[in-house]
């Protein structure tokens, strides 16, 4: 158990370094989160660094300026590298409903961010994670579309803005994963327990895996190209009732992570985590070094369990 987060929702490794980065929901109302980073060499936990007074830049022109550096809220969280450089893109709860985008600057002895503009969301909508892909465009899932059963992933391109995939609707779209040659995206469907492979632009008919026995919530690449997909096992009432709807410190929901093949979607589950004091309902899981780290949405630590421990493991 490695303590010193604030309800880190999802986690990503920054580059090949030992560093991974969580988002932080914060408080009962999504504000005050910020991030947080955990060397997985040293085992030190730092509040990451954000410069919110950098210059917006050009691709973002329609941003009206920095989020409310108080309120911020992380939720879904993407990294991409590109031309040397690297850019996080996190989803904002706090003071707006936003995609923030942020360069990662790794020259210091810690990882820090300067803030470089946003894509506010289309009139409410809350966005839960995103995906970066091509030039300066992403995917962002919404759960619940507004007057609709189903959920949505919305594509962002500079020039267009936010444009809504309508082949990509499923049962609360949760984690999402763009394929390194960038013509597949991954969905986790909450509500369905299942993971969905579909094209990008959502012109061929999605395959589903079988039921994961969870709720599946992000998702993140192994090291050998596998899906890593965490979730909680439990009811989506307990999650939104509870978990979500009351000032309760640690959801109290046992924890699931399986590991998919990205071609046939066939699945293996690697661990079940019982709830606990300090832990329950995972969101999200990486491995980095000879760990698999698991985060939450409503606990106050992640989890490091070495992989030599797990009963299944292929990466």
């Amino acid at each position: 158990m490695i303590c010193g987060f604030n309800n880190p929702e999802d986690i990503v490794r920054i580059g090949t370094s030992p560093w991974a980065l969580t988002s932080n929901l914060g408080d009962q109302d999504w504000q005050q989160g910020g991030m947080s980073a955990y060397n997985s060499d040293t085992g030190s936990v730092i509040d990451v660094a954000i410069d919110f007074t950098t210059p917006l830049q050009d691709p973002y022109a329609d941003c009206p300026g920095p989020p409310e550096v108080a309120a911020f809220s992380s939720h879904g969280l993407s990294v991409q590298e590109r031309d040397g450089k690297m850019t996080l893109l996190a989803v904002n709860h706090g003071g707006r409903e936003s995609v923030e985008v942020f360069d990662v600057d790794m020259t210091g002895s810690v990882p820090s961010l300067g803030w470089k503009g946003c894509a506010e969301l289309p009139g409410g909508k809350v966005a839960n994670s995103v995906a970066a892909y091509g030039d300066d465009r992403f995917l962002a899932t919404v759960p619940q579309d507004a007057g609709l059963t189903t959920g949505a992933v919305y594509a962002w391109a500079p020039t267009t803005g936010w444009d809504r995939i309508d082949a990509l609707e499923f049962d609360g779209n949760n984690g999402i994963l763009v394929s390194p040659d960038e013509r597949t995206v991954y969905i986790a469907e909450w509500s369905s327990q299942r993971v969905t492979k579909a094209s990008i632009d959502g012109s061929t008919a999605p395959t589903e895996s079988a039921d994961l026995g969870f709720l599946p919530d992000n998702l993140r690449f192994a090291p050998d190209g596998t899906i890593l997909a965490a979730g909680q096992q439990t009811s989506p009432l307990l999650i939104a009732g509870l978990c979500n709807g009351t000032s309760i410190e640690v959801c109290p929901a046992t924890s699931a992570v399986a590991q998919l093949d990205s071609e046939t979607l066939t699945a293996e589950r690697l661990v079940e985590i019982p709830r606990s004091k300090t832990f329950g309902g995972a969101t999200s899981a990486i491995m980095i070094g000879d760990d698999l780290l698991v985060s939450s949405f409503r606990a106050p630590a992640i989890l490091r369990i070495p992989l030599d421990a797990l009963p299944i493991i292929r990466g």
